[in-house]
């Protein structure tokens, strides 16, 4: 492939004009190849990671190979080091991917085409090149394959599709025990198409569930053996001007930021699990009652799957698949990149992010929803443009959270403050969460603790003036 004539950025609000040649854009994202790998033909990728213990490793989940090992030592030269195959994994395809430490879990089951058992298999990778399978589990009562995996604590998360959510206790070395399942409503929504588990984002005890044409759901899983839905949404507004699909879902804070299919990007409030609200709705692609390509699902320009959140970026990063990856801004929802060229035969499914790096699996389709001959592994570097919205771009003087991104609490220094300052702490959605009056001159340090999980802004006033800004990252 040539990656040089692949790379197109963008300038973008909340429409996306593709530009061609190597200019950035002003203040968003900017994609940088690295190097790929193509499969031989027909094999293809489902969903990529990129090993969390910061090794040079990517793991892939394919339809026909089962989870293949990439060495990315040589980032412009990805190499296939080792395969755990479909047949060492009971004759079940890898799906979804999750890691913690020095193991990995799959969840199985082909859910397109000719449909599988739902399954998990636990594997170790202290040695990434050679993985090695510590166990495994499937049940023939999930028949419709499964589509990606969670963990927490002692437990696993498999979206099964039309099965809903299984809850798998994975244990420390013991054998993995089915604990209970739930299918979400299914007479709520859009009633179109089939409804489908296939993306979760779990945040202590409530799941988020993206639930195919049944929109967005949230489960409390306090109890692990009784499953309970609390909330239930689905845009009317989206359906009325294409098809809802909720492909995959990713929790920043108090947001929940949607792959909504061929129709974009939907940011949704979850504070009140029970009366969810739409914050925005990002249609890059036009998704209209038009006629094709735009009104249509098969031929539309783009198809977001998959999104995972970067807190270094500050950013979520999307598969779009023939759009191939899109990254939205996620304290002012908006898209600010994109890289990949509509109609050029290379599509995505899966997308994975690692402190600045970037994995994409391609994915070979029968021509439908969009056309992709290439199935393999691509590797992107994502850097910030000038005029960025970051940390660094605000004045030094003024304050400096640290760490950033940090856990669950932080530290704010304050130098060289007028007297009578105010600094105000910000969240995602516009709300004061902490603030600081009447601040002397001189120099100290702030303590800020227990923050949930999301962006803040940290806001220096004089007067009803704001004349300092700082972003400041929560994210475990």
């Amino acid at each position: 492939m040539n990656w040089v004539a692949s790379i197109r950025t963008l300038l973008i609000a909340l429409c996306m004009v593709p530009v061609a040649g190597s200019a950035q854009p002003v203040g968003g994202i900017v994609f940088n190849p690295l190097g790929s790998f193509e499969f031989s033909w027909p094999y293809s990728g489902y969903t990529p990671l990129i090993d969390r213990m910061g090794r040079p490793y990517v793991y892939m989940a394919t339809k026909q190979l089962g989870v293949v090992v990439f060495d990315v030592s040589e980032p412009m030269d990805p190499f296939p080091v080792d395969t755990l195959t479909v047949a060492a994994m009971g004759g079940l395809r890898a799906t979804g991917l999750a890691q913690r430490d020095q193991t990995l879990f799959v969840s199985l089951g082909e859910f397109t085409g000719v449909t599988e058992r739902a399954g998990l298999a636990i594997l170790d990778v202290s040695q990434p090149e050679n993985p090695q399978m510590i166990s495994r589990w499937d049940s023939a009562a999930f028949d419709r394959g499964s589509s990606t995996v969670i963990v927490q604590d002692e437990f696993a998360y498999l979206g099964a599709m039309e099965h809903g959510v299984v809850i798998l206790n994975i244990g420390r070395g013991a054998p993995i025990r089915f604990v209970s399942s739930i299918i979400p409503d299914k007479l709520f929504g859009s009633k179109k198409h089939s409804y489908h588990a296939r993306g979760l984002s779990l945040q202590e005890d409530l799941l988020l569930v993206a639930y195919d044409n049944g929109g967005l759901r949230t489960i409390d899983v306090s109890d692990k053996s009784t499953p309970r839905e609390t909330g239930k949404y689905a845009a009317s507004g989206i359906d009325a001007e294409g098809t809802i699909f909720c492909n995959h879902v990713c929790r920043v804070g108090q947001r929940a930021f949607c792959a909504m299919d061929y129709c974009g990007i939907e940011v949704v409030d979850v504070t009140d699990p029970a009366s969810m609200q739409q914050l925005a709705w990002i249609n890059p692609w036009g998704c209209t009652s038009q006629p094709p390509p735009l009104g249509s699902w098969n031929g539309s320009p783009g198809h977001c799957n998959e999104i995972v959140f970067s807190p270094e970026a500050g950013a979520l990063f999307l598969s779009g698949g023939d759009t191939q990856v899109l990254s939205l801004d996620a304290a002012q929802p908006q898209l600010s990149g994109q890289w990949g060229t509509p109609d050029d035969s290379t599509g995505t499914w899966g997308v994975d992010v690692f402190k600045n790096t970037i994995a994409l699996t391609n994915v070979r389709t029968p021509g439908f929803p969009f056309i992709s001959t290439h199935g393999g592994l691509q590797l992107l570097r994502w850097e910030r443009t000038v005029g960025a919205s970051s940390p660094d771009d605000f004045p030094a003087n003024r304050f400096s959270p640290y760490p950033n991104p940090a856990g669950e609490a932080a530290s704010v220094y304050i130098s060289g403050t007028p007297a009578n300052g105010i600094l105000r702490l910000v969240d995602g959605l516009g709300r004061t969460a902490k603030e600081w009056k009447h601040l002397d001159r001189g120099s100290r340090a702030l303590e800020l603790d227990r923050l949930p999980l999301g962006i803040y802004q940290l806001q220096w006033l004089e007067g009803n003036a704001i004349l300092a800004r700082s972003r400041l990252v929560i994210a475990r």
